[in-house]
């Protein structure tokens, strides 16, 4: 995957419907609007665009693209962020601890303001993220 895949994600408003078709078996997820315009991190120096879905909770869900370009050590939300890996596999390293996350497997679980590194094993990565 390239850049130019990662601009496609991001000028391509999501559709509620066909992902709930896409991804059946996590159609719940997939309620609600999503915001107008992408999240897009590439300015911070992070391969990663997401989506904000509007479900009117305190802190919108997002779903998202991780590329496989290089990806600097960065910092989570203020909120613990429940990720749920929808295609792809990923290699993250939390607060100093690595795992490998893949569709239908263990969720990634970071606490407020915790250190991330990601690496795309196999992309394109697509991810659910709650925050609580």
């Amino acid at each position: 995957m390239d850049t130019l895949e990662l601009e496609l994600f991001r000028t391509t408003k999501p559709n509620v419907n066909q992902l709930r078709k896409r991804h059946s078996r996590y159609r719940g997820f997939f309620y609600g609007e999503f915001a107008d315009s992408a999240n897009d991190y590439r300015e911070f120096g992070l391969p990663i665009v997401s989506w904000n879905l509007f479900q009117g909770k305190p802190k919108n869900p997002t779903y998202g693209m991780v590329s496989n370009e290089p990806c600097k050590q960065f910092n989570s939300s203020s909120y613990t962020e429940v990720i749920t890996i929808l295609e792809g596999t990923l290699e993250a390293e939390v607060n100093g601890v690595m795992g490998l996350y893949k569709p239908r497997g263990r969720k990634l679980i970071a606490t407020p303001n915790s250190t991330l590194k990601l690496n795309v094993k196999r992309g394109p990565v697509l991810y659910f993220c709650q925050y609580i």
